[in-house]
Formats: structure tokens, C-alpha cells, sequence
């Protein structure tokens, strides 16, 4: 089989792209400096230094960033994670944004379109693995964080 010319290439990404009926929001990773000295702290991933909290575990804060459309599918997978006594069962889903959009393993998306419907409870979701670069698509695995208040 022959390699993929730039044009056909282009054609297939516009293709996906008209098939994002969905919208998310990308909130950027963005650790919390410790506000004074005297303030418990740790490093982030990347070395620098992070506000703790009562846990020890790093704050973390997100920033709304830009407006994608996307296709979003909930996966057949889930998995089970204790949290205290209880178990918990967290449904795994996808997103398909635009090849260009600039996700970070560390970020999260926002979902705030279902199929052209805006949500009246917009639900937030975090990457679980680095995004993969396909010939149309960026393809993001997820789990849900919270629906947005």
C-alpha cells in the first residue's frame, strides 16, 4: 500500500472533523506555587515547587484554555479503585479532538456539548494516558472527575 498523499490527508482530517458533534472545554495543568516559606511544599513532575495540602499531596489547578469540537464515546471498559471502605467503579471513555489541539497527559477536558445539545451540568474528565497523534485525530483517554458546578 502507498503511503498517504498531504491531500488525501487533509480530506480525511476534514472529514473527522465534520463528524465532532460534541464541544469541551481544555483546562490546562497549572500547579500551585506555595504562597509563603513557611507553607508546606513538594515538587511537581516537572521540579518545581508545589503548595501541599492537608494531605501532602500538590494542589492542582486548571485553566480554562480553548473551545474544541470533539467526538466523545464511553468505552466498554471500566476498573475498580478503593476509596476507603468502598469501592468504586470508574467508567472509562474517549475523546477525539482536532491533531492540533495542544493536550497534555496532566490536563483535563470539560465536556459542555452532547451531540449539538448543550449539557446543563457540564462533566469534567482527566487524561489517564498521553494523547495519541492519529492521521485524523487526536484520540485522549479519560475518566470521569466531577460534574462542573
Amino acid at each position: 500500500m502507498l503511503p498517504m498523499r498531504q491531500g488525501e490527508r487533509i480530506a480525511q482530517q476534514s472529514a473527522a472533523h465534520v463528524s465532532f458533534r460534541d464541544q469541551c472545554v481544555h483546562l490546562v495543568y497549572t500547579p500551585t506555587a506555595p504562597v509563603n516559606q513557611d507553607a508546606p511544599q513538594g515538587v511537581d513532575a516537572f521540579g518545581q515547587p508545589v503548595a501541599l495540602d492537608v494531605f501532602g499531596q500538590p494542589t492542582m489547578t486548571y485553566q480554562d484554555d480553548a473551545t474544541y469540537p470533539c467526538g466523545f464515546s464511553l468505552r466498554n471498559t471500566m476498573r475498580e479503585t478503593q476509596t476507603g471502605d468502598a469501592l468504586v467503579t470508574v467508567a472509562q471513555a474517549q475523546f477525539r479532538l482536532p491533531r492540533t489541539a495542544p493536550i497534555q497527559s496532566e490536563d483535563r477536558l470539560r465536556l459542555i456539548v452532547r451531540d449539538g445539545e448543550a449539557l446543563a451540568i457540564p462533566v469534567e474528565y482527566k487524561v489517564v494516558s498521553d494523547p495519541v497523534r492519529g492521521p485524523t485525530a487526536l484520540v485522549i483517554k479519560v475518566e470521569r472527575v466531577k460534574a462542573s458546578q
